[in-house]
């Protein structure tokens, strides 16, 4: 049986490692200069993902405020213009939605071009398939917003 001390404890430790994702992504987007806007340099491109209603597993809150949050912090603070940051939340973030938009923005991107993805939602681990996770024997992945339903796998780092 659950004690309420321990769920509040897990409540706790589950909020510390989102604050801790959280701002370390804030602490990398410090170490990076502002985009130039010389006519030589590349463009600035983001992909900033939320997903609070899923369909397989248990909501969130918060995720996509902090996806809208990250999108204003890019093009208000950082230079990235409004037309190269792409924001997708809840049902435009399914597997197929997440991928698309992956795709392409690996397809607009050119060598000397800034790319930031950005992603706020479940996260989990799967068995690794293909033997090149040494230490874990596990594959990263991100849970799209129709993922752990019949036939939705999440997206491992291999496929990112």
């Amino acid at each position: 049986m659950t004690t309420v001390k321990a769920v509040k404890a897990r409540r706790v430790g589950a909020a510390a490692r989102w604050i801790g994702i959280w701002l370390c992504g804030i602490a990398l987007l410090c170490v990076f200069p502002t985009p130039s806007r010389s006519e030589d340099a590349g463009v600035a491109r983001a992909l900033v993902i939320g997903i609070d209603a899923y369909a397989g597993v248990p909501k969130l809150n918060g995720a996509v405020n902090d996806a809208k949050s990250m999108s204003k912090l890019l093009i208000e603070k950082l230079g990235f213009a409004a037309q190269n940051v792409r924001v997708i939340t809840n049902g435009e973030a399914t597997r197929k939605g997440m991928l698309d938009a992956l795709t392409k923005l690996a397809e607009s991107v050119g060598s000397d071009d800034t790319v930031l993805v950005f992603y706020a939602g479940h996260g989990s681990q799967v068995r690794d398939l293909n033997a090149d996770e040494t230490q874990d024997q596990k594959d990263e992945t991100l849970v799209p917003q129709d993922g752990r339903t019949a036939g939705v796998a999440d997206i491992t780092d291999d496929e990112l």
